[in-house]
């Protein structure tokens, strides 16, 4: 009987509050990593600005990427889009100017012609059918 007592003491107690000290030491270490990463004292910001801009330009990347989702789930292919930096990367321009070039460009009767063409070829290379009128 003694022995039982025993062995029920050891899985009873002893076992659990060592399992228990354990947990909490290693998560006592990982909290003084975490600490030591992010010390304020090891972050240095020189211009907050540029910091600020950065996290600017992620929430709109993260705005456009879930704008070109949507148009996506509504049946829109959205792989080749252009803005005004496509423009003004090779032109000194603003972007009303900038703007201008690419609509006159992507809605012209020769790129509208381009795309159907290229269009039937490509549905065509892969049998598709065309509906009748």
């Amino acid at each position: 009987m003694k022995k039982l007592k025993e062995i029920l003491y050891v899985f009873l107690i002893c076992i659990p509050l060592a399992v228990t000290i354990f947990v909490l030491a290693h998560i006592g270490i990982l909290i003084y990593k975490l600490y030591k990463m992010t010390k304020v004292n090891d972050i240095k910001v020189i211009d907050p600005e540029v910091v600020s801009d950065d996290f600017s330009a992620v929430i709109r990347r993260l705005d456009i990427e879930e704008a070109k989702k949507t148009l996506m789930e509504a049946g829109y292919f959205v792989d080749n889009l252009w803005c005004v930096q496509d423009v003004q990367e090779n032109y000194n321009c603003t972007e009303e100017e900038a703007q201008e070039v690419l609509s006159k460009s992507l809605t012209n009767d020769g790129t509208y012609e381009q795309i159907w063409t290229s269009i039937g070829y490509y549905a065509e290379s892969i049998n598709l059918k065309r509906k009748k009128k």
